[in-house]
């Protein structure tokens, strides 16, 4: 039997093998979720009275015995299922007779209305809590390292906008992404292109300290040659006194360096 690509959930119980294998924990989750009960330490546990339980299970020589309930379900029928469970076998000191060492009687996440969304916002109006602060080298490191690894596990699936940001800023790039990045800078009104030079003062410029066409392949600066002739040709680029003395003092420093180099290769 087939099944769709959201029927991944179920809906599991644990059970104490020491007392007639009752159940002590209901849940919902998919893959290896109900694994995690089993493998979590002390300090990772937010249930830290199911994580006793199977402590003193294992203590006297047994292991809880994991069922799967109900299998290949949708996440809202699997969220029904788990709540109508845990109302069945109730929940210690919160249902009369309960035996359940669940916090919670649902795990279901709050649904975010037009009225919650705009409750939250006013909440954060006037919040200033990480107003102008940039995250440490450490930081970017150890939340770039976490996301890899959710992807590379397949846990979080890049979404059309992630893989279309990824496409706009990947290495290669196909004739018509470029055309249109080429159209969308050229149309720039003069107030845009203002507000890019102001945001861009006194931040360091990403080729400083760089070698610059010295350091391009021989592809590289003969696509920048043409690129050069073609706007001097077509008159978008003028070449003004200052800039031949710049550029012809550039290549002076150059040949002298050159010449340095195969005087100490000869020597």
């Amino acid at each position: 039997m087939e099944y769709s690509k959201e029927e991944i959930y179920y809906v599991y119980l644990l059970l104490d093998p020491r007392k007639y294998y009752l159940p002590f924990y209901v849940g919902k989750g998919k893959d290896t979720r109900w694994n995690i009960h089993l493998t979590e330490s002390k300090k990772a546990t937010k249930n830290i009275r199911k994580w006793n339980k199977i402590q003193k299970i294992r203590k006297d020589g047994f292991e809880p015995i994991v069922i799967f309930w109900k299998e290949n379900m949708k996440e809202e029928p699997a969220y029904d299922l788990e709540e109508e469970l845990i109302a069945r076998f109730g929940r210690i000191d919160f249902d009369e007779g309960g035996i359940l060492t669940n916090i919670c009687d649902s795990a279901r996440p709050p649904a975010y209305d037009d009225e919650r969304r705009e409750k939250y916002r006013q909440r954060m109006i006037g919040n200033t809590l990480n107003l102008n602060r940039r995250q440490s080298k450490e930081e970017r490191e150890k939340k770039s390292l976490s996301l890899k690894e959710i992807y590379k596990n397949g846990k979080r699936v890049p979404s059309e906008k992630q893989l279309k940001a990824l496409d706009q800023t990947g290495k290669i790039r196909s004739p018509e992404t470029r055309k249109l990045i080429s159209e969308y800078a050229k149309n720039r009104s003069p107030e845009h292109q203002k507000k890019i030079t102001e945001s861009l003062k006194g931040k360091i410029p990403w080729n400083k300290d760089k070698k610059g066409l010295w350091n391009h392949t021989k592809e590289s600066k003969r696509r920048i040659s043409e690129s050069g002739k073609r706007a001097y040709a077509s008159g978008k680029r003028v070449i003004t006194k200052e800039e031949k003395r710049k550029r012809l003092e550039g290549y002076r420093r150059w040949q002298l360096k050159q010449k340095e180099e195969k005087q100490n290769e000869n020597s």
